[in-house]
């Protein structure tokens, strides 16, 4: 397994729009609105993404779906008593599925597959990321990721 680089983090916040003014007037960073697909609303969640930082936002839409994540409701959780909480280290590799094959071998589980074709919105192709199972990794929230660039 060859990590190639930090690919981003995801910041969880209980308001998007709270965060990406935050963000905005505070630092300087803007975000665009991420609408898919896949449609982050279909998972219960808003997603806000600044490349050039490799730094994206998910605010929960609530409620929460019955069916929505194991990990995003412990998640929805923690902004009980905080405004944000940092969410995911995303690392890119050359083959998200053949990595978390290389982990569950050593015992870090998947806890989540996500799949895309193509995302013409951030022009991506052939995504694939593997969400880890955070009491495997330390309680450190690990995302693999690859994809090609169109």
């Amino acid at each position: 397994m060859k990590i190639k680089r930090l690919d981003g983090v995801v910041i969880m916040v209980k308001d998007m729009d709270k965060g990406m003014e935050f963000f905005s007037k505070k630092l300087g960073i803007e975000f665009m609105e991420f609408h898919g697909p896949p449609d982050p609303k279909e998972m219960g969640v808003r997603l806000g993404a600044n490349f050039d930082y490799q730094l994206e936002l998910m605010s929960p839409i609530e409620p929460l779906p019955e069916d929505a994540p194991a990990f995003l409701k412990r998640w929805v959780k923690l902004l009980e008593h905080r405004e944000g909480v940092p969410f995911s280290l995303s690392f890119r590799v050359d083959d998200a599925e053949q990595v978390a094959k290389e982990l569950e071998q050593k015992g870090i589980r998947v806890e989540e597959k996500i799949d895309s074709p193509e995302i013409k919105e951030l022009s991506l192709r052939n995504l694939k990321e593997r969400r880890m199972k955070e009491e495997d990794t330390m309680g450190i929230p690990m995302t693999f990721t690859s994809y090609e660039i169109v």
